[in-house]
């Protein structure tokens, strides 16, 4: 999480020296939407580890997962796995948020 926080403070004074009008006018959009899907569906499990939800930023608790495939994860995580339900249990999320959200939780959780 340190990184992404040290990456997106970088990335926001470079783009406030630009005149070129296309920063971001706040933090909140200069987060990616896997990121967005992530902070206000998933986070309520997936910080917490809830039923053995895999906490972003803890490699060990990933690996497994990582090596099963970007596919694998993001067809359970659409349709449900374990104790988890379809798409957390917020049906009407479209599988393309569901997807970016499991991509962002994979990319914090890379060793």
């Amino acid at each position: 999480m340190k990184k992404l926080t040290v990456l997106l403070m970088a990335a926001l004074a470079v783009a406030g020296c630009s005149d070129s009008g296309d920063a971001p006018a706040t933090v909140a959009e200069a987060k990616g939407p896997g990121q967005l899907v992530y902070e206000s569906h998933c986070i309520v499990c997936h910080s917490n580890g809830i039923n053995g939800a895999p906490i972003p930023g803890k490699p060990r608790m990933w690996a497994a997962r990582i090596e099963q495939g970007e596919a694998v994860l993001i067809e359970h995580a659409i349709n449900g796995y374990g104790l988890m339900p379809p798409k957390g249990g917020k049906t009407e999320m479209p599988d393309a948020d569901v997807a970016a959200a499991v991509r962002y939780m994979v990319g914090q959780s890379l060793p």
